[in-house]
């Protein structure tokens, strides 16, 4: 299926060109009823909100014949088809308080004059469009970083992980993949010598942002565990877990507080690096990294390197409940 979408480089999130493609989609690809619907309600909203109504109830109220069965005959058809989902994607217009608007009036969507999650639900929206033009791409998310990122790669770097997470079915294996190689080619800076960084996954040469927003659901999945079962506090946040994989320095805010016992942060540790072989094992130390990614339940850095490395305990369930946790971690690595 290839979309006639009017202009395949036009690459703000514009409302009208949004609608079109959605449209099409809907009556076309995929009958979603419950993204229709979604797609419809902020649609409408930001065009409410926005943009002024084509025509209003005074058409009818001061028109003549004409214009009085103008009013009447659009306002009747979106009322007969307001409940049809399908239908309702027919018509380019829709009404309020008796207000008639067009979704054919373009609005442009901005980062810092829309709420976030609005903001994601359209940027998607548009990136999906691209899955028909992968040429792109590249095009579009740098024009992207440009208008609305400030040129920060690694904030679009982080704002793509969150939208791929909410909204990864409405993307195809061809538009990730290619998502992934941006990323990729843009790497990291490299780190000054002597600082202590995190974990690296095994296999990896460096940090790739590609890994994370490919196994988004694993990450998520994993971290979700890990709290629920004590090993990690509640408030621990994705980004926070992330950053234990991501070879990076870590702020001393950004440190996971560990709620689990001493010996359980070292089987933690062992299972990853020695076991399920996800992280490599660190040139600064093993104990010492370990140090720099987590604190305590009070949130107070560990003494020193012993109070992990040889911390003593038996051997329990607890240790084979956190190694079917971490084994979750396993996708993450290259495909060999």
């Amino acid at each position: 299926m290839i979309f006639d979408f009017p202009y395949p480089e036009y690459f703000d999130l514009d409302t009208a060109d949004i609608w079109k493609s959605e449209r099409e989609y809907f009556l076309s690809v995929e009958k979603n009823i419950e993204l229709a619907r979604t797609i419809i309600f902020e649609i409408q909203s930001v065009l409410i909100e926005n943009t002024d109504a084509n025509f209003g109830i005074e058409l009818y109220d001061n028109g003549n014949d004409e214009q009085k069965d103008y009013y009447s005959r659009n306002i009747r058809q979106y009322l007969d088809n307001l409940n049809n989902n399908e239908k309702i994607f027919y018509l380019d217009y829709f009404f309020h308080l008796n207000d008639c608007y067009s979704y054919n009036n373009s609005y442009i969507i901005k980062k810092d004059q829309i709420e976030d999650v609005k903001f994601q639900f359209f940027f998607a929206l548009k990136l999906r469009q691209y899955q028909y033009s992968l040429i792109n791409v590249v095009k579009f998310l740098s024009y992207q970083k440009r208008e609305n990122f400030k040129n920060n790669f690694k904030a679009l770097s982080d704002f793509l992980i969150l939208v791929f997470k909410q909204y990864s079915t409405l993307f195809s294996e061809e538009l990730t993949d290619t998502v992934y190689r941006y990323l990729r080619r843009k790497g990291q800076r490299p780190f000054k010598s002597g600082e202590v960084r995190s974990f690296l996954l095994h296999g990896y040469k460096k940090y790739e942002e590609e890994c994370f927003l490919k196994n988004i659901n694993e990450l998520t999945e994993t971290l979700s565990l890990l709290k629920r079962e004590g090993f990690v506090h509640p408030a621990t946040n994705l980004d926070q877990f992330k950053n234990i994989f991501s070879y990076k320095t870590i702020n001393p805010e950004e440190k996971i507080i560990w709620v689990g016992s001493n010996i359980e942060l070292k089987w933690f540790v062992q299972i990853l690096l020695r076991e399920l072989k996800v992280i490599g094992h660190p040139s600064e130390g093993l104990w010492k990294v370990t140090l720099h990614c987590f604190v305590d339940e009070e949130g107070n850095d560990f003494e020193k390197e012993e109070t992990i490395s040889k911390a003593r305990g038996n051997l329990s369930q607890r240790r084979d409940l956190l190694k079917n946790i971490l084994s979750r971690l396993t996708s993450t690595l290259p495909k060999t």
